[in-house]
């Protein structure tokens, strides 16, 4: 899959391009390898999961100590329009926290930039 999809990622290198790892059966060698792939290939990878996922599944602090964290967590499914603090996904290296599943068209994203991440944009963040 890296393979194929990689060399196909059309924004500019240093840009940050996320794994989304929300199911299967994946393992913290098998995200590191790909994370470690995608910072090869020059981009700036992040680990987009939830800490509740990720529990039991795979060694989130490892992978949290070479890369960033983008993590969701909320109580439901409702559009929720404020973060939730009471769901904060303590961890380290969480730079994003997504705060609701749903989103509302034109106006809310539901995510909160902890460390200026998105605001770096394409000027070299590590």
């Amino acid at each position: 899959m890296l393979n194929y999809y990689l060399p196909r990622v059309q924004t500019t290198k240093g840009s940050f391009v996320a794994l989304d790892v929300e199911s299967g059966t994946p393992n913290t060698n098998s995200i590191m390898y790909t994370l470690n792939r995608i910072n090869k290939a020059g981009y700036t990878p992040l680990l987009y999961t939830s800490k509740s996922y990720a529990s039991g599944r795979f060694n989130l602090q490892q992978i949290s100590y070479s890369y960033p964290l983008w993590l969701a967590e909320y109580p439901d499914y409702q559009l929720r329009e404020v973060p939730y603090y009471g769901m904060f996904p303590s961890h380290n290296n969480v730079n994003i926290f997504q705060f609701t599943s749903t989103y509302r068209a034109g106006g809310l994203n539901g995510n909160v930039d902890l460390t200026g991440l998105t605001k770096a944009g394409y000027k070299g963040y590590k």
